[in-house]
């Protein structure tokens, strides 16, 4: 197939959308659903049809099937391939290249797949590349899904942005504020995938350009034998850092309009609930709401759809257009599931590994989720309120090892100039002196030795130095004399 075949840059001038090419083209609708029935649906949007891979063309065209039952014939199946052509040259036209170095690729030809040509540089100036930014769905929204999408235009960024305005009256606060990937890749997820809104909060992070190492949590994960193995998780590492991944995901539900800002509020609070309750048992609770986001929300969707179909009463909020602002209302109201998820198997592990003296409930909290633990409970003399035994006892070994070391040091001081200052005979007599009174009072080295701060104090004065001691002698224990002066004296 020749690249004559294609549509000139003058019948493309007025396209921008999928629906220009299919009409220009004269597509037939039930050819083009069968294959976007395949291979998902592009929208309106030329440049994602343009990044499909040849082979997923292909396959699309050779597993699709029309609603008479037949596969595509041959001329059909080129009719697709004409449409996928086309959007790649108007993609190519749109970065102001010339149609001349456009390189057709034929989806049904033996030749290998070549990228677009470097464009020639004309004087000074250079055309662009037209490569486009290719996002992975595993960086921003789930680690196990490895497609690859691209970034939204900005006409739709700044339409779901006066979204958030229109409920919430202002634009979100900065750190709360989903970034052009993250809303890109959540939309692709639930608007063009009808997928569940599921976001793993060990990647979707506030400021998620600057914040590109995944988050880890540990989970106490049983054996079978009544046992427990300690094992890092993706995920918060408790309700402080999922709080500041679901502020930023409460935000973008809230600009794509996916859920309403009641459902998302109702379950933030069942999560703050379960962290009051359980603190000890953070891991569980990450992990239940991580599967109800991925698995839960969709079942409770078919079920609503299929009681619906039924006739059965659905919730009043139920609306299967937009299905989650009922889904995210039932699953935090679903004490079923939290009690099969959280509620016994925390009871179960308490019971399997719990320690100590039973703590008030704020005490487990701040312990499990506040930055300083208990310590954030104190209350400190200087406001007023009492303080705790526990930091009474603390300050007072502190202020006992402090002294030990002061009178330590003090008194290897009072050593050392005694044995340096002292003839043969006092080194000997030294060893051989009392060190306390028959008081029971330490004597004063400095003033028995006649050096250091009390070694020029008059007989019968004060000690001077920090630590009161008794000047007497070290062999007759008078206070009238310094060692020198004894008539005892070794």
């Amino acid at each position: 197939m020749s690249a004559s075949a294609l549509p000139l840059a003058n019948d493309l001038r007025g396209a921008t959308t999928v629906d220009d090419i299919l009409q220009l083209l004269f597509v037939p609708e039930p050819l083009w659903q069968s294959f976007v029935a395949q291979v998902g649906d592009p929208g309106v949007h030329v440049r994602i049809l343009a990044a499909l891979p040849q082979a997923v063309v292909v396959q699309g065209c050779v597993q699709g099937t029309l609603p008479t039952g037949e596969q595509f014939s041959a001329i059909q199946a080129t009719h697709v391939g004409l449409v996928w052509r086309t959007c790649r040259k108007l993609v190519h036209l749109w970065a102001g290249l010339p149609e001349g170095e456009f390189v057709d690729i034929d989806p049904w030809g033996t030749e290998p797949v070549y990228e677009l040509k470097e464009p020639r540089t004309t004087g000074t100036a250079a055309a662009t590349s037209v490569k486009e930014r290719i996002l992975k769905m595993s960086n921003g929204v789930d680690q196990a899904d490895d497609s690859e999408l691209t970034l939204a235009s900005r006409m739709e960024i700044d339409r779901w942005s006066n979204c958030y305005v229109a409920v919430m009256g202002a634009p979100p606060l900065e750190e709360e504020e989903p970034n052009e990937a993250q809303l890109s890749a959540l939309n692709r997820r639930v608007n063009v995938l009808k997928q569940p809104p599921y976001a793993d909060f060990g990647v979707w992070l506030p400021f998620a350009r600057r914040t590109q190492k995944a988050q880890k949590f540990r989970a106490s994960m049983p054996v079978g034998d009544g046992s427990y193995v300690v094992r890092e998780m993706p995920g918060p590492q408790n309700m402080i850092q999922w709080l500041t991944s679901w502020k930023v995901y409460k935000v973008a539900l809230i600009m794509l309009d996916i859920a309403s800002l009641a459902s998302l509020q109702l379950y933030e609070k069942m999560m703050e609930r379960l962290v009051m309750q359980w603190p000890k048992c953070w891991h569980l609770i990450v992990m239940a709401d991580d599967k109800g986001r991925a698995e839960r929300l969709e079942k409770l969707r078919r079920k609503f759809l299929m009681d619906e179909d039924a006739g059965r009463q659905v919730p009043m909020d139920w609306n299967k257009e937009k299905p989650w602002t009922a889904c995210f209302r039932a699953l935090a109201l679903d004490n079923e599931y939290w009690d099969e998820q959280v509620r016994h198997p925390a009871a179960a592990w308490l019971v399997s590994g719990g320690r100590g003296v039973a703590l008030a409930p704020a005490e487990q909290v701040a312990l499990s989720h506040l930055p300083g633990g208990l310590d954030a409970l104190e209350v400190d003399k200087e406001d007023g309120g009492e303080p705790s035994r526990k930091q009474s006892n603390r300050d007072k070994r502190i202020a006992r090892s402090k002294r030990i070391r002061a009178e330590r040091d003090e008194l290897d001081k009072l050593r050392k100039l005694n044995h340096g200052g002292q003839a043969a005979g006092s080194a000997k007599s030294k060893g051989q002196g009392k060190s306390k009174d028959r008081a029971g009072q330490q004597i004063c080295y400095s003033f028995a030795s006649g050096t250091g701060p009390c070694g020029t104090v008059e007989p019968g004065a004060a000690c001077v130095q920090s630590q009161k001691r008794a000047h007497k002698w070290q062999y007759c224990l008078s206070p009238g004399h310094r060692n020198s002066d004894c008539p005892k004296k070794a």
